[in-house]
């Protein structure tokens, strides 16, 4: 009976090293989750800076670009009227 309970004590306390090795386990896996969560919401904050910058830009050269189309017809239209 001493024997059984010895084996039982022995059973149960390889079992909560294992439980605490396993927890232990978890909690750097969560870790490292959490620093990836964190440096990947840091890149996507900063590719969305980036990106709303670049379509700002692109927007200016639109802009710029309906410019000087729309004076290079009305140098297109003086140089028709001239011409006549």
């Amino acid at each position: 009976e001493e024997v059984s309970r010895l084996q039982t004590k022995i059973t149960e306390q390889l079992r909560l090293e294992e439980l605490q090795e396993q927890i232990a386990l978890l909690q750097s896996q969560i870790e490292t989750a959490e620093h990836t969560v964190k440096t990947v919401t840091e890149e996507n904050r900063q590719l969305q800076e980036e990106s709303s910058s670049q379509s700002n830009h692109i927007d200016s050269l639109v802009k710029e670009k309906n410019q000087m189309m729309e004076e290079i017809r009305d140098v297109y239209d003086k140089r028709q009227s001239v011409t006549q």
